[in-house]
């Protein structure tokens, strides 16, 4: 479940919407945080990776990486390894016998997984 909310956090911070996460959009950019979907995009595209490296990247620096991430289809794959985290969170809980703690959890896994804000 902790893998599972630390790659959808990385995930929002490039698409999600910084009003309803209360964070800024960008921010592991920003600050220089090797997020799961940066390190994935820093591979694939050399001008990510430089603005990336840089200590202060402008706000039109870090909104052109972020449209080339989203351009590069990493975040569908981002999103399929929360969802892969979740599926093994959710198959652990199948050792459990039914009860509201486990109909709790069961939803917490599904509500943290399908978060898009």
């Amino acid at each position: 479940v902790g893998m599972a909310f630390q790659i959808v956090d990385d995930w929002l911070d490039v698409q999600g919407d910084g009003e309803r996460t209360g964070k800024p959009v960008g921010a592991d950019l920003k600050d220089g945080n090797p997020s799961l979907p940066l390190v994935m995009a820093i591979a694939l595209d050399p001008e990510v990776k430089r603005i990336f490296q840089k200590k202060r990247p402008t706000a039109r620096e870090i909104a052109d990486a972020l449209d080339r991430i989203r351009g590069l289809g990493v975040l569908a794959e981002v999103q399929e390894m929360a969802r892969a985290y979740g599926r093994q969170a959710l198959s652990a809980l199948e050792q459990l016998s039914p009860s509201p703690y486990y109909d709790s959890l069961s939803f917490f896994i599904h509500q943290l997984v399908d978060r898009t804000a």
